[in-house]
């Protein structure tokens, strides 16, 4: 409780409540003064001490009922300090997010474990980058080859930065990434497709230190579904047959290459005449820059098949394969009524399938195909038989085989 003179009155001050005291000079009693309600009160008593003790309770009265305290120097110096902590925020929403953390944490003790951790990970040196500044530097490292590979890769990382553009790749979590490739009620391949978009951006935000080195990212942790066995979807022998004999002949190397030697798509795009055939030992080399998904070299042998169906091209020189063949070819083939849809790796399935029905190991077949031995038995288990295979393999184009072929400035065969 303070007191303060002022004029010829003494003021009683408690917390936010004020009682002003005066002696009368008329009878020389002394006056309490106060407000209440916006109305003025007063009390009177014979000796300034008197008055002064029943101010002091008036005054106390007044501040309890107008929810007021006394504020000391050290509440006053703390309210500052949480001020100049929460910055731009609520003090109070600071406060929110500390409770919150607490209770979450189990208490003030496993708080500060979880900022030794937090310091230990690594996560407190990282580079603060927006996921829409390090999706920008993540897709120009892909070529203008690989549109298709950009394309399902842009989509996704797209959709979450139109929803939060200003998150860092640092403040994604676990349950937040969950939530997002859980979006929509995908079905078990898409949901997994989207996990592993986000495993390849986040890995190598990782490298870039836009991600603890020593920690775990959140697409490491999200929970992948179960997919069903896959049954991979191939064409038939009938229809290779039709698709030879009815794709135009520049077009006919993707056909060959995807259908009897089992590359894939973005593979065959970046194969060249000149420097990946060997003709003579029967070959095609698939170095590590071609083979980009796995960055391991292979050797695949040519088929017979193969072999005449590519003779016209072995003097050519350019691209094997341009980016919109697939494309074209799908669209002419169903504008002829061949086919009604062009399945995702259908050529690539296809050779696959038909090599092991044919008798071949599952080794080589993955080998030769860049996948491991796992994969294919999960993912090619199509049920053929022997007959199948040999049948597949025993195809040739029947119309065009005799006409000469040489290599446009786009690098594809051009019918002479």
């Amino acid at each position: 409780m303070g007191k303060a003179e002022k004029d010829d009155s003494i003021e009683v001050k408690f917390g936010g409540a004020r009682v002003l005291v005066k002696q009368r000079p008329g009878d020389g009693l002394w006056v309490a003064r106060w407000r209440l309600a916006g109305k003025g009160c007063n009390t009177t008593a014979r000796t300034k001490e008197g008055i002064l003790k029943l101010a002091g309770k008036k005054v106390r009265e007044l501040s309890r009922q107008q929810g007021g305290r006394v504020m000391t120097a050290e509440d006053a110096e703390l309210v500052e300090r949480l001020k100049k902590i929460a910055g731009e925020r609520s003090p109070f929403s600071l406060l929110s997010q500390i409770e919150r953390a607490c209770a979450k944490l189990g208490g003030w003790d496993f708080l500060e474990r979880a900022v030794q951790h937090y310091e230990k990970s690594g996560m407190a040196q990282v580079d603060r980058v927006s996921i829409a500044d390090a999706k920008n530097k993540f897709l120009r490292l892909y070529k203008a080859d690989q549109v298709y590979t950009v394309a399902g890769l842009r989509k996704e990382l797209d959709g979450l930065v139109k929803v939060h553009p200003t998150m860092d790749v640092c403040d994604l979590t676990e349950d937040f990434l969950q939530a997002w490739v859980d979006r929509g009620d995908p079905g078990p391949v898409f949901q997994n497709n989207r996990i592993d978009t986000w495993r390849t951006f986040l890995n190598k935000c990782r490298k870039w230190n836009y991600w603890p080195k020593g920690e775990k990212h959140p697409a490491e942790l999200v929970e992948r579904a179960v997919e069903p066995d896959k049954i991979p979807e191939i064409f038939t022998v009938e229809q290779a047959q039709k698709i030879l004999d009815s794709v135009p002949l520049k077009r006919i190397p993707y056909v060959v290459i995807g259908g009897w030697l089992g590359l894939r798509p973005t593979e065959m795009t970046r194969i060249f005449w000149e420097r990946d055939w060997d003709w003579e030992r029967r070959y095609l080399h698939v170095p590590p820059d071609v083979a980009r998904k796995t960055m391991r070299e292979r050797y695949v042998p040519i088929p017979d098949a193969a072999y005449e169906m590519l003779a016209p091209w072995r003097g050519a020189k350019g691209k094997c394969c341009l980016t919109h063949d697939r494309e074209y070819i799908s669209k002419d083939l169903r504008d002829a009524g061949v086919i009604e849809e062009w399945p995702q790796d259908v050529l690539r399935h296809s050779s696959i399938s038909y090599r092991i029905a044919k008798g071949d190991s599952i080794g080589l077949v993955a080998e030769h195909h860049g996948n491991s031995e796992t994969e294919i038995r999960q993912s090619y288990r199509r049920p053929l038989r022997k007959e199948d295979g040999e049948a597949w393999f025993s195809l040739r184009r029947t119309v065009d085989n005799g006409a000469h072929v040489r290599a446009n400035s786009n690098g594809t065969g051009e019918t002479l």
